[in-house]
């Protein structure tokens, strides 16, 4: 091996024996103190005072290079263009997909004192196969991001979008009034949630007192309670049903326009039920809530009520009614008509769809009197009519009318202690009760 120093280089002869010296040692050693070449290195540079210098253009040209640079080929890039970085760079030639330039530095990891020249959907922290990112502190694992984005501290299998084994510290009051953000009340020393993206927050924790082997009371019949006022009273009013008006002699319970007449309407269990009516409690009125009022009145009328299996109503039904209410004479009001119960009250079982009927018998005739209800999906009502039929309840065979038409119901109720109302329906007729 040969050492090149300033004096050795001071004649053609020289150079001729250190020329033909590299070839036989195949090492180098360029330096001002005469000192040899590292034994592992081919060329050994070594000064002070000057550095090694490759060369440098700029990224346009070094892109002109490719296909020809051999593998290991080093330049350095005077001006960085986007995410092409100046700097040292070399090619390689088994870079996937294709070989290319490689920047020296960019498979470095990220500084200590942060980076610069970055740009945001090139440059990351992370993996780029299909492994999850790990961050560890004193050699342990703290956090850990799955390859399904599920982000774990504590546990190395997360199984929600953040699994946090351990405690999580909420204690800022402030936050913004989005949905679903959670914050600690320092002024009630509560967590509070946000569901509506308003300014109302829900307290987290409950604040009741837990206590153990107290003795307790309670009332095994919950009470029923109604409305002291007609119009708070509660009312059937389905709202799958669009609502109509029933003014034909069929279906208005008030059909002023024959001298007699009889009318039936089918109610839901269930519609009873959604309004909180109690079984076997008392129900003591009903009432119907018409479009108009004034005229004749009404003589002789009966309401009258019964649980049924019946979940349609084709046809009169004659037996077991019970008679909840009678009067001489009544006259229509516009709105709600209250019927009181002045002869027995009636009990809903829980169970079965309760019928109404509602008759009269008088000698006169005028216009009906309409009432509110609504179009039904089932056959909801049943009504006939006729004139001097001799009965209050059925029809003489050759002067009555019997008919059913589509219903149409909507009903009012109140139980105990308020009355009851109801309205007719048009897919079958029903009128409305309260």
């Amino acid at each position: 091996m040969r050492t090149i120093t300033p004096r050795t280089m001071r004649s053609l002869f020289t150079i001729g024996m250190l020329v033909s010296a590299i070839g036989a040692q195949a090492q180098i050693g360029i330096n001002a103190t005469g000192a040899l070449p590292n034994s592992s290195a081919m060329l050994d540079l070594n000064s002070t005072t000057r550095g090694l210098l490759v060369p440098r253009m700029t990224g346009a040209q070094k892109s002109t290079l490719g296909g020809t640079a051999a593998e290991g080929l080093i330049i350095y890039q005077t001006a960085a263009v986007l995410d092409d970085p100046d700097g040292y760079w070399y090619y390689d030639t088994d870079l996937l997909p294709v070989p290319g330039w490689v920047h020296a530095s960019i498979n470095q990891p990220w500084h200590w004192g942060g980076n610069t020249g970055t740009v945001t959907g090139t440059n990351f922290i992370g993996t780029s196969n299909n492994q999850g990112f790990v961050m560890r502190t004193n050699g342990v694992e703290r956090m850990r991001l799955t390859t399904a984005g599920l982000v774990g501290i504590g546990t190395i299998t997360p199984a929600e979008q953040l699994d946090v084994v351990g405690a999580v510290l909420v204690n800022n009051t402030a936050a913004t009034n989005n949905a679903g953000v959670i914050r600690f009340n320092a002024a009630t020393g509560a967590h509070e949630g946000n569901v509506d993206g308003t300014a109302n927050w829900y307290q987290l924790e409950n604040v009741f007192m837990k206590e153990r082997a107290q003795p307790y009371m309670s009332d095994p019949t919950p009470a029923c309670g109604y409305a002291a006022s007609v119009a708070l009273y509660p009312t059937i009013d389905n709202p799958a049903f669009p609502a109509t008006t029933m003014v034909g002699t069929i279906e208005t319970p008030y059909s002023r326009f024959w001298e007699d007449g009889r009318h039936q309407y089918l109610y839901q269990a269930s519609d009873l039920s959604s309004l909180g009516i109690c079984p076997n409690t008392n129900i003591i009125g009903a009432g119907f809530s018409a479009t108009a009022g004034g005229g004749a009145a009404i003589a002789n009328t009966q309401l009258s009520m019964k649980n049924t299996t019946n979940v349609a109503w084709p046809t009169l039904d004659p037996a077991g009614w019970t008679v909840c209410h009678t009067a001489a004479s009544f006259t229509p009001v516009a709105g709600w008509n209250m019927h009181n119960f002045n002869v027995t009250p009636f009990q809903w079982n829980g169970t079965w769809n309760v019928a109404v009927e509602f008759c009269f018998n008088q000698n006169s005739w005028t216009s009906n009197v309409g009432v509110n209800a609504e179009t039904t999906n089932y056959t909801a009502m049943y009504g006939i009519y006729c004139d001097a039929c001799g009965h209050q309840f059925i029809p003489g065979s050759a002067t009555c009318f019997i008919s059913s038409c589509p219903s149409v119901r909507q009903f009012r109720t109140g139980g105990v202690p308020a009355p009851v109302t109801a309205t007719p329906t048009a897919a079958a007729c029903l009128p409305p009760v309260h």
